[in-house]
């Protein structure tokens, strides 16, 4: 098992607290500021490693699947917490491994994030996909719409610019039906670029020339409203 620094035992002993902060000079009150702030970080990592040592104890005891994988997710929490990534991904698998409807939506947005995290845009694309399936296969057009957002995004960190131009053009056509003209001219705007990025001039010109649309007709109602 991993052993974790919790910081000193007595950290009293190591930082030195001000009851008037206003008598202190303003070096010492930074001194004092990262003396609290290290103080937090350690103890916030004592809890963490606690809560691990708890969560691993009880994995070789539980019996419910659900359960079970429930604790895998919260493990892979505390990973990602701490910035450690490719253990969080493994915990997270073994979490959906074990049962796969338990916290299946909040494991899979883990995921994503910590693929993320590692700089792994790729595999946070293929990651995203499956969300995509989920929220249509659950009528969740709000996050469907986010997850779509987030794709596009790592569509175009990987220079994948079809795949950017799909997400795109299906996001369009969900704030069109439901008049989220804000959110739409965005869109458009994202579209002429990746048109632009495509060597395709008049087709990026025409959604640049529908984002310019959008704004002066926004621009025409706060002047006349």
């Amino acid at each position: 098992r991993t052993k974790y620094y919790t910081g000193p035992k007595n950290p009293g002993v190591v930082f030195r607290f001000w009851a008037c902060p206003s008598q202190l000079s303003p070096t010492m009150l930074k001194i004092s500021f990262i003396s609290i702030l290290m103080l937090l970080v350690f103890s916030l990592e004592k809890l963490q490693a606690q809560s691990l040592e708890q969560y691993l104890t009880q994995l070789d005891t539980e019996k419910s699947s659900a359960k079970k994988a429930t604790i895998y997710y919260k493990i892979g929490e505390i990973y990602q917490q701490q910035g450690i990534y490719q253990k969080a991904l493994e915990n997270y698998n073994n979490a959906l491994q074990t049962d796969a409807n338990a916290n299946f939506l909040s494991v899979k947005q883990n995921i994503i994030s910590s693929y993320s995290g590692l700089n792994d845009h790729a595999a946070a694309l293929r990651a995203g996909e499956e969300l995509i399936t989920y929220f249509r296969s659950k009528n969740d057009t709000e996050g469907l719409t986010k997850q779509l957002n987030e794709n596009a995004r790592y569509a175009e960190i990987n220079r994948k610019q079809e795949d950017a131009l799909k997400y795109n053009l299906e996001l369009a056509d969900i704030y069109k039906k439901s008049n989220q003209t804000d959110k739409l001219a965005s869109i458009y705007s994202n579209l002429g670029v990746t048109y632009r990025r495509l060597k395709d001039t008049q087709t990026s010109e025409k959604y640049f020339n529908q984002y310019l649309e959008i704004l002066k007709n926004q621009s025409k109602a706060q002047t006349n409203p």
